[in-house]
Parts: C-alpha cells; sequence; structure tokens
C-alpha cells in the first residue's frame, strides 16, 4: 500500500511539473563530504625488520626479543676454539712473576680475528641512518688464573691502538640465549663487563685479540690448580638510529605496495573527470617513531610534503593539489619518511597501525 501511495505521489509531482510549463533539469549536481572509519592493523615491525640486513658474522647475531625497541645481540665466546697452552706455566716458579710476557693466544698470527656485523649501510630502503647507541663489553671468567690474565683487543692489524683489560673476573650468563631459535632474552648487556669503547661502531668491524700473563703479575700455587678461562665478547646493537646526511635527507620507504600501481581515484585515463576535490587519509598508530619526520606522499612528477603527528600518519590532499593531480595519470601514490640530518629514530618492537580515517569532500554531476 505504502508503495502504491509513492507512485500515486511521484506522478502527481510530474503532472504538477508539466501543467505549470516547467522544464525538467538536465543534470543533477552531487555535493557531500563522506567519512568513513575502520580498524586496520598492519604490522610495522614486521615490515622494518624485513628490510634489515646485516653485513657480516650473523650466525652469532640474535634477536633481543624483551627489549622495548627492536634490538640485536652480536654474542661470541673467543676461547671457545683456542687451544690456551697453560703448561705454560710451568715455566713459572711459585710466588714469582714472568721475567716476559707469557702469551697464550695471538688471533693477529693465528688468523682467529673475528666480525662485528653491522647494518648494511647501502640498503635504499633505509638509508643514511647510523646506530646511535651501541655497546660492546669483554667478559673473562674462569679458575683463579683468569684474575692474572690480560686481554689485549684491536681493530684491524694494526695493534698499535689496541686496549688492554686486565684483572677481570666476570661471566656473561649465556643462558639467557638461545642458540635454537637465536633469541637472547635479556634486556640490555650484563653490567658487570669491562667497556669496549673501540668496538662502539655502524660499520663491520674485524677484531682481533692476545691473551697473555704480563710480567707484573705473580703466579701462586692456586692459578696452576687446573687453570681455565672464558673470555667472552657481546655487542648491544638497539635500532636507536640518527640520521647522517648532511647534502640529502635520510629517508625510509613505507611498503611500495600500500597503494596498487592503477589510478587512486579510479580514473581510467586522463580525461576522466575525477568527483574528489579534495581528500584526507590518516593512518591511526598505537605509538608514533616518526614524529621528527616528514610524510613524503609521490606519484611520477607529483610530490607533497606533510609533517608527522604523534598519533597518526596524515596524508592531506587539498583542492589546490587535487588540480595537479587531475592533470596527472595514473595517480599512484608511494610513501615514504624523510629525516633531516640529527633526526633520531627508534623502531618498536611493538609498533602497528590501529584504524584508519578517510574524508573526502566530493562534487560530481549527472547529466540527465
Amino acid at each position: 500500500m505504502k508503495k502504491v501511495f509513492s507512485l500515486f505521489l511521484f506522478v502527481l509531482v510530474l503532472l504538477f511539473v508539466y501543467s505549470c510549463n516547467l522544464q525538467m533539469p538536465t543534470a543533477v549536481e552531487i555535493r557531500a563530504t563522506p567519512e568513513l572509519e575502520f580498524s586496520a592493523s598492519f604490522n610495522f615491525s614486521e615490515y622494518l625488520r624485513e628490510m634489515i640486513d646485516f653485513e657480516g658474522d650473523n650466525e652469532n647475531l640474535y634477536d633481543c626479543i624483551n627489549t622495548e625497541d627492536m634490538t640485536y645481540l652480536f654474542y661470541k665466546v673467543l676461547s671457545e676454539e683456542i687451544n690456551i697452552e697453560f703448561n705454560k706455566l710451568d715455566d713459572i716458579e711459585i710466588g714469582y712473576s714472568p721475567s716476559s710476557p707469557i702469551v697464550l693466544y695471538d688471533s693477529g698470527t693465528s688468523g682467529g680475528a673475528i666480525t662485528i656485523p653491522a647494518r648494511d649501510l647501502d640498503d635504499d630502503n633505509l638509508r643514511d641512518f647510523r646506530f646511535a647507541e651501541t655497546q660492546s663489553k669483554l667478559y673473562v671468567s674462569g679458575s683463579k688464573i683468569s684474575e692474572k690474565l690480560t686481554i689485549e683487543i684491536w681493530i684491524g692489524s694494526d695493534d698499535s691502538s689496541s686496549k688492554q683489560f686486565n684483572g677481570i673476573n666476570s661471566n656473561f650468563n649465556d643462558t639467557l640465549i638461545n642458540r635454537s631459535n637465536s633469541t637472547f632474552a635479556g634486556t640490555a648487556l650484563p653490567p658487570n663487563g669491562s667497556d669496549i669503547d673501540i668496538l662502539d661502531s655502524d660499520v663491520e668491524v674485524e677484531v682481533n685479540f692476545r691473551i697473555y700473563i704480563d710480567t707484573d703479575k705473580t703466579i701462586y700455587a692456586d692459578d696452576k690448580v687446573n687453570p681455565h678461562v672464558k673470555v667472552e665478547i657481546a655487542s648491544w646493537l638497539p635500532f636507536i638510529l640518527v640520521a647522517v646526511n648532511k647534502n640529502n635527507e635520510a629517508e625510509i620507504k613505507l611498503p611500495q605496495d600500500l597503494f596498487s600501481d592503477e589510478d587512486l581515484f579510479g580514473r581510467e585515463s586522463a580525461n576522466d573527470n575525477n568527483m574528489i576535490e579534495s581528500l584526507h587519509l590518516s593512518i591511526g598508530l598505537n605509538k608514533n617513531p616518526f614524529t621528527g619526520a616528514t610524510l613524503v606522499v609521490k606519484s611520477g612528477d607529483i610530490e607533497f610534503e606533510n609533517p608527522m603527528s604523534s598519533t597518526a600518519m596524515g596524508f592531506p590532499i587539498t583542492e589546490t593539489m587535487m588540480q595537479n593531480i587531475n592533470r596527472s595519470f595514473p595517480f599512484s601514490p608511494k610513501l615514504s619518511l624523510r629525516f633531516k640530518e640529527g633526526g633520531s629514530l627508534s623502531i618498536p618492537r611493538n609498533f602497528h597501525t590501529t584504524g584508519v580515517y578517510f574524508k573526502a569532500r566530493i562534487n560530481y554531476r549527472i547529466d540527465l
């Protein structure tokens, strides 16, 4: 009954229009500002993890699974593959110091140098960034003799700038390391080691070392009882980065498949009309380590920039921008983040999107 009444009312309107000799409309113009908000989850941590590549000895690299920021640990036991000739202690009388240093091991002459890996600095997806807070420590433990050892460490083949450590009695506690899945459960390096500042670098380094008993050490009977030693080295590599390029701004490429290669507005050719006058797309984040960055939107010769907010990644397109877009086809944006020199970036372990907010102003004409 309701449908019949509606049809009857429509017929009356038409009769009224024609009886008044009015013209029917030739076009209909639609203006609106639709808004849409929905939840969406994209794991930025996993995306950034996949773009990170290390050079060097990855066999001794461990993922730190309990840190707030994405962090890796390089850990190696320097003495585990070394046949230290402790029988050289037999040449030292109890209560006396050796007349000359007794070298137990020298990687420089035996070819036993180790390589501490570094992030691939040539990675185009995460370029012109350097580690900002690396830390390296040395741990020496074992029987009584370990306190009498001197550990000498240097970079490369030149030992003129070596650093000496002695009187150390500390261990790393490698029970936190799971070698089967290459993970480390600690949240920092054990504090009882000795800092090795010459290793705190963002480039791959070759480390040589020498283990010896110096002439100022007095050997006692306890030193000769079951002599053994464990020498450990560890480097802490948190992904707290700083932009270093002085000429061009450092850049992180965001997922390049966020948008397809087709036109974002559904146009099939450059001659198609675009009903959208302006657009704002905002991607919510559970946290934003990119607050010091500028969001860059590129498509062909078009490039827009927008500062980041503390909780979202904004993508606004004004009417003026849309006019430029309408003259370009297709509009298939690629996103990246640029940091000026000195800008910092930390990559959280748990970093994901929380939702997407979309607002557009449309103006569309339909010819009748």
